[in-house]
């Protein structure tokens, strides 16, 4: 494992299946939350935090984060999708996710983008990984 030389070299310790299921878990609500809207964009930005970490920014066009739910997102069944019908949702993804994140010792907050309007997800991780948590 090695710090990235540059913008192509990205290397870090993690589990691939549960980094892979979190950015599932981002793009499905973004794609989801652009149902029925004009502009239809999902952003995605990776960079350097330091030496030590990366950070993933996620980014949508959609209608943002409800204020109401803003301090509960990552619980479990928290979700602004009704829980019947063709865009529903049981409110388990935001909270699989950060449950994942946070045991590959990283971080992530949700906010409103200030560019483009909708939902933003910021990620950051460690390179190296500690002893689990």
């Amino acid at each position: 494992v090695h710090p990235p030389t540059s913008q192509q070299d990205w290397s870090i310790q993690a589990d691939q299946a549960q980094l892979l299921q979190v950015f599932i878990i981002l793009l499905d609500n973004a794609i989801l939350a652009l149902q029925g809207t004009e502009t239809r964009e999902i952003f995605m930005e990776l960079g350097a935090e330091g030496t030590e970490h990366v950070r993933l920014t996620l980014e949508d066009t959609g209608p943002g984060i409800p204020e109401e739910l803003a301090d509960r997102l990552f619980e479990p069944f928290v979700t602004g999708r009704k829980r019947e019908g063709a865009l529903s949702g049981t409110g388990l993804g935001l909270a699989i996710a950060h449950r994942v994140i946070t045991r590959h010792q990283g971080s992530i907050l949700a906010s409103r983008s200030p560019e483009h309007g909708g939902a933003r997800f910021d990620i950051v991780l460690p390179v190296r990984q500690g002893l689990p948590v």
